[in-house]
């Protein structure tokens, strides 16, 4: 190990040998080696790159390298490290000494030495009063050694017992057991005379709080679905499984599943049901209506003719001789009857001549003739009819009801008009209407009934003048009843 000088510059040291890199034994002797690949760690510190110069050359593969005040600034431990391309590693250690130690030891007045060639440290370190020359001539009578050791042993100092070879003869079961220190016999209470003091309790706050950052409690999240999945069974399935639950698993008397399960048993094998048929139901019945207050035949003479059938809306239709009656006398025929009795019937001229009564069919239609009638008469005085407006659906509530983009500001000016709405997008789709009902502020119109395709917001409507107006509405209105 080389011995360096503290913050002294021009300190040249041989480092190597650098050797080739592939057979570990051609010394280099031509690399170029600057400051920047020398690496010094100065008493253990990071490795930093040499202050300045880098190495030349001197033989046998062994570089010269010149340290200066900053590579030399640290007391201690200097190492030195290189590594160029083409040769192996090199390595060496050096000892920095302080300035004044260096120089008592390699100074050209060094006085490190004796005569002996043996290191003064007292001499080395400058501490030559400390030397025995410079004492007092009496200093061993008035220092003691034995005076001093009395002092520090006290007046009831015992060799046997109070000796260092003494103490170390006790062993640690007498210590532990010692006055002062813890009984065998000590359960902690006596600590409570111990005082406590600040930096016990920093401490003990401190582990704990370590503890509490290690431990990793679970999240809301975590327990959220920890939770769900679980499966938790829902209502529906709770019950499903009681309804599912044979009655023979449950035979415990006294408990709800046997009682339903042999409520159930009995109900189904008592007398009047399963083991009975329609007929004996029947026979035990009261079969008369007359409870109700009167009888079929009273209200119903008889249906009879050819082709007599019902239609899919509920209708009897086909060439009756006898249908409903009233409920007078089953062979007269009067005018508030469909059809009479006597197996000839009433025609439908007859129903209709007679059909003076309210609430009768024959009368119902011979309000209807006259409606049409009258308008006929209607047409064949009008004006032809106009296209009045031609504009297209605005919103859309439902197929009856909707508004338009562009208005006829007057209410129920079109009442009773005709509308043609044409598809948007199939111009060949149409279907016509009535209005029923018009508002000029808003441009809503109320249709008599739906038209036979989907209307939607866009389609074309075409509003035409009807020469029959309001009666044509209220013509519509009835024929439209009387379908029904």
């Amino acid at each position: 190990m080389l011995i360096l000088k503290q913050s002294t510059a021009s300190q040249s040291v041989l480092l190597g040998p650098f050797v080739d890199d592939t057979d570990g034994a051609t010394a280099e002797t031509g690399l170029t080696i600057a400051n920047t690949d020398i690496r010094l760690s100065k008493n253990g510190g990071n490795m930093a790159a040499k202050n300045s110069g880098g190495g030349t050359h001197d033989e046998n593969g062994y570089y010269t390298i010149t340290l200066d005040a900053t590579d030399t600034n640290t007391v201690g431990r200097l190492q030195v490290s290189c590594k160029v391309s083409g040769a192996l590693a090199v390595f060496m250690e050096c000892q920095v000494l302080e300035e004044a130690i260096h120089d008592a030891l390699f100074a050209a007045s060094a006085n490190g030495f004796d005569s002996s060639g043996e290191v003064t440290p007292i001499a080395a370190l400058g501490l030559t009063y400390l030397m025995a020359s410079n004492l007092p001539t009496n200093w061993a009578t008035d220092v003691d050694p034995g005076s001093v050791l009395g002092e520090m042993a006290g007046a009831t100092f015992a060799t046997g017992t109070d000796s260092l070879e003494a103490l170390r003869n006790r062993g640690d079961s007498a210590w532990i057991t010692a006055t002062g220190f813890m009984p065998s016999s000590e359960n902690g209470s006596s600590f409570t005379a111990i005082p406590w003091n600040a930096s016990w309790d920093a401490e003990v706050q401190s582990e704990c709080t370590d503890a509490l950052n290690a431990y990793d409690p679970p999240t809301k999240a975590e327990l959220d679905s920890g939770f769900a999945a679980l499966n938790d069974p829902t209502a529906a399935s709770i019950a499903d499984a009681v309804w599912d639950e044979l009655t023979s698993a449950h035979t415990t008397a006294g408990t709800y599943g046997k009682a339903v399960g042999d409520g159930v048993t009995a109900w189904v094998t008592a007398t009047g049901f399963s083991t009975h048929s329609a007929a004996d139901v029947w026979t035990s019945g009261t079969r008369t209506l007359t409870a109700f207050g009167f009888t079929v035949d009273t209200n119903l003479v008889q249906i009879s003719g050819s082709n007599v059938v019902e239609t899919s809306s509920g209708r009897i239709v086909g060439n009756f001789n006898t249908f409903f009656d009233n409920g007078d006398a089953a062979s007269s025929q009067t005018q508030d009857d469909v059809g009479g009795g006597g197996g000839s019937g009433l025609s439908l001229s007859d129903a209709i001549s007679n059909g003076q009564t309210a609430g009768t069919v024959g009368k119902a239609l011979e309000n209807s003739l006259d409606y049409l009638d009258a308008a006929i008469s209607s047409i064949s005085t009008s004006a032809a009819p106009q296209l009045l407006k031609t504009t297209t659906i605005a919103t859309l509530t439902d197929q009856k009801n909707f508004t338009l983009t562009s208005a006829i500001t007057d209410d129920d000016a079109v009442i009773g008009a005709t509308v043609i709405f044409v598809d948007q997008t199939d111009g060949n789709q149409k279907a016509v209407g009535i209005i029923k009902k018009y508002t000029g502020s808003t441009g809503t119109v109320v249709m008599l009934e739906a038209p036979k395709f989907t209307i939607a917001t866009g389609d074309t409507v075409n509003i035409i003048s009807n020469p029959l107006g309001r009666f044509g509405l209220a013509l519509a209105h009835r024929m439209r009843l009387g379908e029904r």
